[in-house]
């Protein structure tokens, strides 16, 4: 989906303007996160007036959070447990039939190592965006975060805990801080289901 080179926003981020952006997903997410647990077809409502796109049957339990929401591509049968926070000042694809566990961070963000390149002469911050992608049947175990630039290929598992800062290959299971590609998914994993 994306073959782009990062994108440097000198002297951009935080400043009026990106509040300004920020306003009216972030009144949005106060909605959302004060929804009753019977309150689905609200709840879905508000998720495609925030969000780029949303696909059919998801389940995102509040709290949840994002930073702009229309930078986030959401497939089919997204599921997500409580806390999941989607800092998209770039753009986010989540495919179908992918599985959060709880407090996952997907961030688009990076700032400057050096302290002398974090703020402009203006008083704003320097950051670097790149997207992030979550390719279709992924499933990314409870407190792991998901750094920019990011691509996690089909059907693979990040194991619990993980910090994933470079690429997973499709079919793969990861883990670990930094997370690493451990082994692949075979035939060997599948787990006959009690009729």
């Amino acid at each position: 989906m994306y073959d782009t080179p990062p994108l440097r926003d000198n002297y951009g981020g935080y400043t009026k303007p990106w509040w300004e952006k920020a306003y009216k997903p972030g009144q949005l997410l106060y909605d959302y996160n004060q929804t009753r647990i019977d309150e689905l077809e609200r709840r879905r409502q508000i998720l495609e007036e925030m969000l780029g796109d949303i696909g059919e049957r998801e389940l995102i339990t509040p709290p949840f959070y994002c930073d702009q929401g229309e930078n986030v591509h959401i497939g089919r049968q997204f599921y997500s447990n409580y806390n999941c926070i989607l800092l998209d000042g770039e753009r986010i694809d989540i495919g179908d039939r992918v599985l959060f566990g709880p407090n996952v961070t997907v961030c688009t963000f990076r700032h400057p190592i050096h302290p002398d390149e974090r703020y402009g002469p203006d008083g704003s911050t320097t950051i670097t965006l790149e997207p992030v992608v979550i390719e279709d049947d992924v499933w990314i175990g409870a407190n792991c975060f998901i750094g920019p630039g990011v691509r996690i290929g089909h059907g693979s598992v990040v194991g619990a805990g993980s910090v994933v800062l470079k690429s997973i290959p499709p079919m793969s299971v990861a883990a670990g801080v930094p997370c690493r590609t451990i082994r692949p998914i075979t035939d060997d994993d599948r787990v006959e289901r009690p009729l």
